[in-house]
């Protein structure tokens, strides 16, 4: 009974200690695209530049997500063959 209630305790203070780090690491980064925008609006970059590359990168990812979609549907094609082969390969080897 007791080593049932330290897990339930280690699970419990993993689960916080993520969440914790969690919310560190989202405020750090909120808070360091706060002060580029300050970094930049002081230094007098173009913030059209700024969405001219973030355009471009949403474009970037926008290709890498249709490489994956059709890798993915390669795949699927695979696991499909592979999944007969098995089949067969098991009727072949009972007989």
């Amino acid at each position: 009974m007791r080593s049932f209630s330290a897990q339930r305790w280690l699970v419990l203070a993993a689960i916080g200690l993520g969440l914790g780090l969690a919310g560190v690491f989202s405020g750090r980064g909120a808070s360091a695209q706060e002060s580029a925008k300050k970094t930049t609006a002081a230094r007098g970059i173009s913030v059209h530049a700024d969405e001219e590359q973030i355009k471009r990168l949403e474009e970037k990812l926008d290709q890498v997500l249709a490489n994956q979609t059709k890798i993915l549907e390669q795949f699927d094609v695979v696991k499909e063959e592979l999944r007969i082969i098995k089949i067969r390969a098991t009727l072949r080897g009972g007989s």
